[in-house]
């Protein structure tokens, strides 16, 4: 079968018209790709930075809150109190009361050695030895310390402060 001279234009034409579009979509596409990519990239950077800074906050404000509460003069007088009765019943109820005051879900009170003396969220709480912990561990030699742990499958955010009195012992807040 002969095509005719008109329809060898038409389907040569249409030929053209197919790669031109074929190319200018597949040009399109890849510059659209990588706009989003960079979009994205965009927001996931933003999106970071905000959440650090979120983080950077709240680790600031539970560690100025554990420091204050560590300093407190009732809070000092309990704990001379119970270590020198060995008597950590009211212990928890000031783990409690940190808990609350610092807005952290859960505090722990350790002696200077890291055993652990009360926990805030557990009166029976076991008195365990932390001292291995980085975070009771440097606060045990004095310093701040901050970090995330993973408890029941759930990541947190924790600072372990010293107090420093009576005898070096360590409060311990998340």
């Amino acid at each position: 079968m002969r095509l005719g001279l008109t329809w060898k234009i038409f389907l040569g034409t249409a030929l053209v018209v197919l790669i031109i579009l074929a190319s200018t979509l597949a040009v399109t596409s890849v510059l659209a790709g990588r706009a989003a990519d960079t979009a994205v990239d965009r927001g996931l950077s933003q999106t970071n930075e905000q959440v650090g800074q979120h983080l950077r906050a709240r680790d600031q404000g539970l560690a100025n809150g554990a420091k204050v509460f560590a300093q407190q003069p009732a809070f000092l007088g309990a704990l001379e109190r119970s270590l020198g009765l060995e008597d950590y019943s009211s212990l928890y109820d000031q783990s409690r009361e940190a808990s609350q005051q610092v807005g952290a879900a859960w505090v722990q009170i350790t002696d200077a050695e890291g055993m652990r003396l009360a926990k805030s969220d557990d009166a029976g709480a076991e008195n365990s030895d932390l001292s291995e912990s980085s975070l009771v561990g440097g606060a045990l030699e004095g310093e701040d310390k901050h970090g995330f742990g993973l408890a029941e499958g759930q990541l947190f955010q924790a600072v372990a402060v010293p107090v420093r009195k009576p005898g070096g012992v360590e409060a311990r807040s998340e």
